[in-house]
């Protein structure tokens, strides 16, 4: 099995080959300052991995690690299967109505389908892949890129505000939405005492 490799805020792909994908994932973890997922597999033996390191040589960083680049980008879209991980937890806040909500809030923020990704990933601090993750709801952003698209993007502030750092108003934001208000609706108009400016 070919797999491909990623720290979770983006950064160089790690290409290579394993029988236990698992296993080498965790042998990586070990000496990774940040942690790792596996962003897609393919059918393989270390014949193709090799073939697949020839054919992307102009892209390596160094060894089995290749740029995080539009050109590897596609190449993983071809022919990689994408590895929808089991959601891991961030400070044990995330759960399927917390990403539901960021993504609201990202939708808000970042209107331009054009940039988007761009966007996003310009002011979050990551590649547009991660950034295109994080709006599929596939992967969760690390506090500190979610800090920083708060600083920098009004409507990423108020959920921050309103969700992430007030527990009491997130449990108003639940009621509202299982009382039938939008998403949207509830980020273009927050609770009391949450402002739509961004971080000082």
């Amino acid at each position: 099995m070919i797999y491909f490799i990623q720290a979770r805020h983006g950064g160089p792909i790690k290409i290579g080959s394993t029988t236990d994908l698992y296993a080498r994932l965790r042998a990586l973890q070990t000496s990774a300052a940040g942690e790792l997922r596996i962003i897609a597999t393919c059918d393989g033996d270390q014949v193709r991995e090799r073939e697949i390191h020839t054919f992307l040589d102009r892209f390596r960083v160094r060894g089995e690690w290749f740029a995080d680049c539009i050109e590897v980008e596609q190449f993983i879209d071809a022919f990689g299967t994408p590895h929808h991980q089991r959601r891991r937890s961030l400070n044990g806040r995330w759960s399927e109505g917390w990403s539901l909500s960021f993504r609201a809030a990202l939708s808000l923020g970042y209107p331009d389908e054009a940039t988007r990704y761009a966007d996003i990933a310009r002011d979050g601090g990551v590649c547009p892949r991660t950034a295109q993750n994080w709006f599929e709801g596939s992967s969760d952003p690390r506090a500190p890129n979610l800090i920083a698209l708060a600083a920098t993007n009004k409507q990423v502030s108020v959920w921050y505000q309103m969700i992430w750092r007030n527990r009491f108003v997130f449990d108003e934001f639940v009621a509202r939405v299982e009382g039938g208000e939008s998403l949207q609706s509830i980020m273009l108009a927050p609770p009391e005492g949450i402002t739509p400016q961004v971080l000082a």
